[in-house]
């Protein structure tokens, strides 16, 4: 990982991430000296394979799991000898082959696994949502600390974490969290972190438009700030 990189898991500057390296005594690497071929979007070929040939999904939905570009996703298609359908085949008016199924529930575990380890390992190019920002600013000016994007129990990566007091922090958009198989799934996440002695908060996309304030006044009663 870069010195940006780390310092972001650690809400904290590179400088200081790069003094820090300098106290434990670690070599530093030369600027441009880290191959960027080990930020490469991982794309497994099988699953590729299976959700653009078998379930006939479009480039431009395939390429929302795995967080890249169309252009990206097609090179990838190319290198592993995925015939590509042209705009006139997938604008055919054909009803989508995926309509009212779902991916197994293998495939949805390969899938929140590998976005997990994407995550982990800065591999995984992400914009930071405007209620993310938000929830920031005010932690900031709480002089909270606290880490972002931070993988938990290997089936969730927290939008905020705060290590000090093992609370997950999640903004949740109205929309997509209010689909129902979200709201499963967050369900089960926030079981299975709070077997594992986490505290979860989820706040919703209007609370926090409404006043990111009151929501991170909650953080801090919930935390004993």
């Amino acid at each position: 990982m870069t010195i940006y990189q780390i310092g972001k898991k650690f809400g904290c500057d590179g400088v200081t991430i790069l003094n820090r390296l300098r106290e434990y005594n670690m070599p530093i690497r030369k600027r441009g000296e880290l191959a960027m071929e080990k930020y490469r979007i991982e794309i497994p070929k099988e699953i590729i394979r299976n959700l653009y040939i078998e379930k006939k999904m479009p480039v431009l939905e395939i390429k929302k799991i795995f967080n890249c570009n169309a252009a990206t996703l097609r090179k990838r298609l190319e290198r592993y000898s995925i015939p590509i359908r042209n705009i006139s085949e997938a604008l055919k008016g054909n009803p989508s082959s995926m309509k009212g199924k779902h991916h197994t529930e293998e495939t949805r575990k390969k899938l929140s696994i590998l976005t997990v380890r994407q995550l982990t390992s800065g591999m995984m190019k992400r914009k930071d949502t405007s209620i993310e920002i938000k929830i920031e600013e005010e932690l900031k000016r709480n002089n909270i600390y606290y880490q972002k994007q931070i993988p938990l129990c290997n089936i969730t990566v927290a939008d905020f974490y705060l290590p000090g007091y093992r609370v997950a922090i999640y903004t949740d958009g109205d929309y997509w969290h209010n689909l129902s198989l979200v709201k499963n799934r967050d369900e089960k996440q926030n079981i299975i972190l709070k077997q594992n002695g986490y505290q979860v908060l989820r706040f919703w996309e209007h609370e926090i438009n409404r006043s990111a304030r009151e929501c991170v006044n909650r953080i801090k009663e919930y935390s004993k700030f």
